[in-house]
């Protein structure tokens, strides 16, 4: 049987606020993890498999469908987050009417969350499959194209063929032990279309890995990680990662960015890893995701050791009670601690806050730009607040504000999605973190640092992207 897996279709760029035609390079792009494991699993058991991500590509929904129809598979499987769940919509309406026998099924965040939500805005959608599926892909393809036995897997919504009416088999199973998967296919992929910003990699190519799934503090009520669908923390074995690390060595690659919510979780884990990857001698170096309460003195030294050369971490705000508010769980003096921490050991801080939250004026807004100064980070993004269907701050922000673009997803730099009561207006907010991204890369001491970093033309290409890219950001109106 051919399986044909494809990631919902959105302009990661656009959606950012970047709007420059000079950069010719895509930027930003990472290799999606979850169709590349499901497409292991399923060559694995014997089957096809052809994936497709259209979104470095940019291609539309009908250079997508003519992609599918040259494919010409058994059953196509749609991966979509929330806000890219539109564009999957529209793509397996399309798809139904120049292919009305090709089974249609649609997994990712957004069914997780919002499996009856799918079938609903999506009629022509066949089945939505809840949580991580490595463990059912088989088995639902299979049933989907045998016409018989999806109702005894759980963990998956499809229509009755007789009645029409949505059947719901129950919560699925959830995997404990992930060693147990395949590596991802990174081989089913055009691996050059994934180069990091110009800031987040000094090597290339490069490629994205998960040591875990979930996330260890899930009570941010910001993130989507925090809410009730998102599942239990697990992880790898260091000696699984680092078996996939050796693959990946060997198929060319000289950096890895490590995927993880919080890489930094565990010191036995992290100290573990970070031996056995200094034995192996591979030369990759690598990046990961953090946080300031688990970054502590010796853990940095460690990964430091072992090849890291820069974190990224989700500082949200530089004011307390806002941090109090949203749940994060750390403190400002935990911030300059972990910062701190990494500057000593020789390791890059990247970092991000968020702007506009349901309660916060512009005052706040500035104590957060200011504290991002204090900390004098290797880089900063300025987001702004987003409310997200399925959080604890949604609620809070219907009642605290306006909602401007539904369209318009977590993580833009200078277009607003909602407005809080605090502000004058869009424009105001828009204003204020457009210019907090720009200034604070314009600083004397970030551009002298930047300069000082030059080791080759490569450098000079992406740091020129860079700059183009930054002074391209536009506001909404």
């Amino acid at each position: 049987m051919k399986v044909a897996l494809i990631l919902s279709p959105f302009d990661q760029m656009a959606a950012a606020g970047f709007t420059t035609k000079i950069v010719k390079r895509i930027y930003g792009f990472y290799m999606p993890l979850g169709i590349a494991s499901l497409a292991s699993v399923l060559e694995q058991a014997g089957h096809i498999a052809r994936v497709l991500d259209p979104c470095p590509q940019k291609l539309s929904l009908e250079k997508i469908v003519e992609w599918i129809k040259k494919e010409n598979p058994d059953v196509l499987g749609i991966s979509a987050l929330t806000h890219a769940s539109k564009n999957g919509y529209k793509l397996t309406d399309m798809l139904k009417k120049e292919l009305p026998n090709l089974p249609v099924i649609m997994g990712g965040t957004h069914c997780t969350a919002f499996p009856e939500k799918a079938l609903e805005d999506c009629p022509s959608l066949d089945a939505a499959v809840i949580g991580e599926a490595e463990e059912r892909i088989v088995p639902i393809v299979e049933a989907l194209y045998n016409k018989s036995g999806l109702d005894k897997i759980k963990g998956v919504l499809f229509r009755d063929p007789a009645s029409g009416q949505v059947i719901n088999t129950g919560a699925p199973d959830i995997q404990l032990n992930l060693s147990k998967f395949p590596f991802a296919a990174r081989h089913l992929f055009n691996n050059d279309l994934y180069v990091p910003f110009p800031d987040q990699m000094k090597k290339n190519p490069v490629t994205n890995i998960m040591t875990s799934r979930g996330c260890t503090w899930r009570k941010c009520q910001f993130c989507f990680e925090g809410g009730k669908y998102m599942p239990l923390y697990r992880r790898r074995t260091p000696e699984s990662v680092i078996a996939e690390l050796r693959e990946i060595k060997k198929m060319g690659f000289e950096a890895v960015v490590f995927w993880d919510d919080n890489f930094c979780v565990s010191e036995d884990w992290v100290g573990k890893f970070c031996e056995l990857l200094k034995q192996e001698k591979l030369d990759l170096s690598w990046s990961c995701n953090g946080r300031v309460d688990t970054l502590s003195e010796t853990m940095v030294k460690k990964i430091k050791d072992a090849g890291c050369f820069t974190v990224y971490i989700g500082f949200e705000s530089g004011n307390q009670e806002t941090l109090n508010k949203i749940q994060k769980g750390t403190t400002l003096l935990q911030a300059r601690q972990a910062v701190k921490n990494c500057r000593e050991a020789g390791i890059e801080v990247r970092g991000s806050f968020i702007i506009g939250f349901p309660w916060e004026t512009p005052e706040l807004a500035k104590e957060s730009i200011e504290f991002a100064k204090e900390l004098d980070l290797a880089f900063v993004k300025f987001m702004l607040f987003t409310p997200e269907y399925g959080t604890g701050l949604y609620d809070v922000a219907k009642n605290s504000g306006a909602f401007i673009n539904s369209e318009m997803h977590h993580g833009s730099l200078s277009q607003a999605a909602y407005l809080p009561n605090g502000f004058k207006s869009v424009e105001q907010l828009e204003k204020i973190a457009q210019r907090a991204n720009l200034q604070y890369v314009f600083r004397p001491r970030f551009l002298i640092r930047k300069i000082l970093s030059i080791r080759s033309w490569q450098d000079v290409r992406k740091y020129f992207d860079g700059f183009l890219m930054m002074i391209s950001l536009r506001r909404s109106s």
